[in-house]
């Protein structure tokens, strides 16, 4: 069984998690993450942008953040951080130093290209100064896409549903690292695969969340604060209502989930007019608060993933 770091916090079995994520996905783990680097042990990166880098713009979310990484103010993305911190927006930046971070950035992603990604390691690297704790992944040959074993397209392809094979179980290592040593992998047990109501954690139609959102509960975990929770971000035109359940089955997460008693969140999007991507908010559709912990998607997450769906942890 995956080595636990279970601190226990609240009546219901609230603990630490991990977060992962793809493009868009990654980005908003990352901001999930330090907003609340206190609970958040570790984040799996594939694609990312750095904390603030659009800066509430969606015009430079799609050109400093994605196109053009010499446009990104890094100075002021880590002042931006520590004043979000005095001013309690997010949590101490203290925490991120404990924390671990596994990126991985593609040879031949245009889309998010590993200049940028490098920013995003970049930022890690002022708070977190212990190089063992930050891992990367910078040379596989892979498009813009999140990478598994045997699942999806060629690997060096950006088209959808992004899921690349490149003979590389990203899963595995990204959890390996996050989590500690992992019993083997079995095959996932589609009876474990269910989707809830995100509706019960927010206003889905202000936060731009669809209704439903998919959690892999391995049966253990039901009614055990022994297992670990990780909650997986799909990339934008990745959301279930465009490509189906594809990030959700194969990206590789099940399979180890099921072995090692960890719980999968997968969160959903939805496109609308201001977000036609399906997009996570990493610009500020939502409010001008979108990088802080009582933002409309960091407040639901979070608290999706400190009460998940199905799970009785009250006794």
């Amino acid at each position: 069984m995956v080595i636990l770091f279970l601190l226990l916090s609240s009546a219901y079995g609230s603990f630490n998690y991990t977060v992962s994520g793809f493009g868009s996905g990654a980005t908003f783990a990352h901001q999930l993450h330090i907003a609340h680097s206190a609970t958040i042990i570790g984040a799996g990166l594939v694609a990312p942008s750095p904390y603030y880098c659009a800066m509430g713009s969606k015009v430079r979310s799609e050109t400093a953040c994605r196109v053009n990484s010499y446009l990104i103010n890094y100075e002021s993305m880590i002042t931006y951080t520590i004043n979000s911190a005095s001013s309690d927006y997010i949590d101490d930046i203290t925490n991120i130093a404990n924390d671990r971070v596994f990126i991985l950035s593609g040879l031949y992603d245009n889309s998010v290209p590993q200049s940028t990604v490098s920013m995003t390691l970049q930022y890690y690297q002022y708070f977190i100064h212990n190089s063992y704790k930050i891992n990367t992944v910078f040379n596989l040959f892979s498009g813009h896409g999140w990478v598994t074993y045997n699942s999806g397209g060629p690997c060096w392809a950006t088209s959808p549903p992004f899921i690349n094979n490149c003979g590389y179980d990203l899963a595995y290592n990204m959890l390996s690292f996050l989590l500690g040593n992992l019993t083997p992998k079995t095959i996932q047990n589609p009876s474990n695969l269910r989707s809830f109501d995100q509706s019960d954690y927010v206003d889905v139609w202000q936060a731009g969340l669809s209704t439903r959102g998919f959690i892999y509960l391995p049966q253990y975990c039901i009614s055990t604060i022994e297992c670990f929770v990780h909650v997986a971000f799909h990339g934008c035109g990745q959301n279930y209502d465009m490509v189906g359940d594809v990030f959700i089955k194969e990206s590789g997460l099940n399979e180890w989930a099921e072995t090692n008693d960890v719980i999968v969140i997968y969160p959903q999007t939805i496109a609308t007019t201001q977000n036609p991507g399906g997009c996570w908010d990493i610009w500020g559709y939502t409010g001008t608060n979108y990088t802080y912990q009582n933002g409309l998607q960091i407040a639901a997450i979070h608290s999706m993933a400190l009460k998940p769906p199905y799970v009785n942890w009250s006794n």
